[in-house]
């Protein structure tokens, strides 16, 4: 049934069973069949969706390929449907973008699948004669998630219909449907793809099963679920479906699960000479937690790969289990052999590659599980060194390849490689910090961008910032492109403000000192006149208060950088007019004071455009025009105040171009 000489091991290791396995995939019959008939309840009720939940390594993922797909296919399972085609789609595929990976997989003919899946009809090639005709023009509509987004793939479906029943000559209609997997769709939460995004998707998923000709199966990791209902659209699409509850095998499926695939392929088990246990009975004892089905079909891969040849059949031998550290020490054998083989540059290399094939799950916290991603080969290779290590962490299955839509892309074979692999756990403990920063780092510059790079989106200053750059400084090549340049932009922002607030405080020190300077020039002139006796005295309590409250004000706005946002400039801004204003009030013609006035507003509103208040910025621009020209008239035209308003006006020119208003700046 399974000849090892052609088709290899009959056990998965990490990997999941595949269309391929399906002959050797035992254990779960009682599951394959229940989930059969909740999704064709749920496809009677007009709703084809089915929620596959179980813990990591239950094997929803093999349940779901080489399970329920083979069965659901299969002639009249479900009547009225004669063809079949099928599509596998993992949302993590292409980083941020559900969409596009989807729309890239609806392309693949058959055998385009990977060697996995070999024997699975294609999925839907013909929609490359359509009117989406290539994956780019199909995911620009598939990101609408609406009712239209359907309308290709029925419209390929009909076309695979007619073409069979022209080319076997039936005389009556056919029909095919398209049965859609989504594994993994606990990827939607991951740090890169957005809000946005993964609500599209799973109203994407609703039209799509809406139309009862597209059949879904998605599998969903257990410690998720709450995420996953918490989140209308999918909560919905759940409810109007079905949603299945897999539970780790039992002592009879696991006896099913290790014998079954041996016997399929003609391997023996070793017996003890001593105690008279056989092998299998060794491996079902130890196999006594509910999570150890991916460490049993990892030990057992091993053990073939070790396979001895006795009375001209294979076995599976004792002496093999122990060299490999038996069912709890196999995962960290393994990936311990394949590393400490290579040289101290490729050891080194390790830390980055978990880095990036791990990211944590979009749950908040620092301390929240990760889950795994995949990433394009040339990044995780990115120099001979990285390019040895990965290829021996592929050898030895810890890692696994794949080519997607034509680019080669490298991920973790499982879940279980964190937590059974010493080292790993160890680097991944130490790396939790930079986890969480570069998704922050990402979760802003999304926002950032998609609301047109708005100044106050960028990364506010103080341990935000210092933490995004100290990343920036020591992982800089691991981070995309835009994440360097958004960090970069939040950087040039933060030391903007910095020095607009350090020139605020400049210009009050100068509005203070010609304050003061006037003081004992007219206290010098005391006996010219009374009224400059109280000009200057109204100018020193200006003065007074200006350094009293705007200097503190100026270095409390410093010291508190790390919001500079409006809300925390307004007090500073507003105290800083008022006090302008009372000196320009008790001074009505003195120039230093109006040209003082009219530099601090210029310098307001240029803190009040970069926080993205271009209107209010001109408002205070246009106050200070009136100023100025209010103190060309109290000096009979002196031409210093002639040349403050020609000041006032250019700045004002200035905030009218920075809020478009053109003709009015002219």
């Amino acid at each position: 049934v399974w000849p090892i000489e052609t088709k290899g091991s009959p056990f998965r290791g990490l990997s999941s069973f595949g269309a391929r396995h399906a002959a050797v995939f035992f254990g779960r019959g009682r599951d394959i069949a229940r989930s059969v008939d909740l999704l064709k309840e749920a496809g009677a009720r007009g709703t084809a969706f089915l929620l596959l939940v179980g813990a990591s390594g239950s094997g929803k993922s093999s349940l779901a390929r080489a399970g329920i797909v083979p069965r659901l296919t299969t002639p009249g399972v479900v009547p009225g449907v004669d063809l079949w085609r099928v599509a596998l789609h993992r949302p993590g595929e292409l980083r941020g973008d559900p969409a596009a990976g989807l729309a890239a997989r609806l392309f693949e003919a058959a055998g385009s699948a990977g060697e996995d899946d070999a024997g699975r009809p294609a999925a839907l090639p013909e929609l490359a004669s359509g009117d989406y005709a290539t994956p780019e023009a199909l995911a620009a509509l598939l990101a609408h998630g609406d009712e239209t987004a359907a309308k290709p793939v029925l419209a390929a479906l009909d076309k695979v219909a007619a073409a069979e029943q022209r080319s076997a000559g039936h005389a009556r209609p056919l029909r095919a449907d398209l049965v859609l997997v989504v594994d993994q769709i606990d990827n939607l939460f991951a740090a890169a793809v957005a809000p946005e995004q993964r609500q599209r998707f799973a109203a994407l998923l609703a039209a799509f099963a809406a139309t009862g000709r597209v059949w879904i199966v998605a599998t969903l990791r257990a410690d998720l679920y709450e995420r996953f209902l918490r989140e209308p659209k999918l909560f919905d699409l759940k409810t109007a479906g079905a949603a299945y509850d897999l539970q780790p095998p039992g002592p009879a499926e696991l006896a099913e699960i290790v014998r079954g695939p041996a016997a399929a392929a003609d391997l023996g088990f070793d017996a003890d000479p001593v105690t008279g246990r056989t092998l299998d009975e060794v491996l079902l004892a130890d196999a006594d937690r509910p999570d150890m089905l991916p460490l049993l079909q990892f030990t057992l891969d091993q053990l073939f790969e070790r396979r001895e040849t006795r009375d001209g059949r294979a076995a599976l031998t004792f002496a093999a289990y122990a060299a490999i550290g038996g069912m709890g020490g196999a995962i960290d054998r393994q990936a311990e052999v394949a590393v400490t083989a290579l040289g101290g540059d490729e050891q080194g290399r390790l830390p980055r590659l978990l880095r990036q094939l791990a990211e944590p799950d979009h749950d908040g916290t620092t301390a929240g599980p990760l889950t795994i991603r995949a990433v394009p080969l040339s990044e995780a290779a990115y120099d001979e060194p990285s390019a040895r290590l990965v290829d021996a962490l592929v050898e030895a299955r810890v890692l696994l390849s794949s080519t997607e839509g034509g680019e080669t892309r490298i991920r973790l074979a499982h879940q279980r490689v964190l937590e059974s692999w010493d080292r790993a756990r160890a680097i991944v403990a130490e790396n939790r910090g930079f986890f969480r920063i570069r998704e922050d780092i990402e979760d802003q510059r999304r926002r950032w961008e998609e609301s047109g790079r708005r100044p106050d989106l960028l990364v506010p200053p103080g341990l935000p910032l210092a933490e995004a750059e100290s990343v920036a400084r020591k992982f800089g090549p691991e981070l995309a492109q835009g994440a360097l340049a958004y960090v970069s932009a939040s950087s040039r922002r933060a030391r903007a403000r910095i020095r607009l607030l350090v020139a605020a405080t400049i210009v009050f020190a100068v509005i203070a000192a010609v304050a003061v300077w006037q003081t004992f020039s007219a206290e010098s002139r005391r006996q010219e006149a009374a009224t400059q006796r109280d000009r200057a005295e109204q100018n020193f309590s200006a003065a007074k208060r200006a350094i009293d409250s705007l200097a503190f004000d100026v270095m409390r706005g410093i010291s508190e950088v790390a919001g500079v946002r409006l809300e925390t400039l307004r007090p500073i801004m507003d105290e800083t007019r008022r006090t302008i204003d009372d000196l320009a009030a008790a001074a009505p013609g003195d120039i230093q004071i109006g040209i003082a006035r009219v530099t601090t507003a210029a310098q307001l509103a240029d803190i009040l455009q970069s926080l993205g208040e271009t209107k209010e910025g001109i408002a205070v621009m246009r106050d200070a025009v009136l100023g100025a020209r209010e103190l060309v008239a109290a000096t009979d035209g002196d031409v210093f105040a002639f040349r403050n308003l020609s000041v006032a006006l250019n700045g004002l020119a200035g905030a009218l171009v920075n809020g478009g208003e053109y003709a009015e700046a002219e």
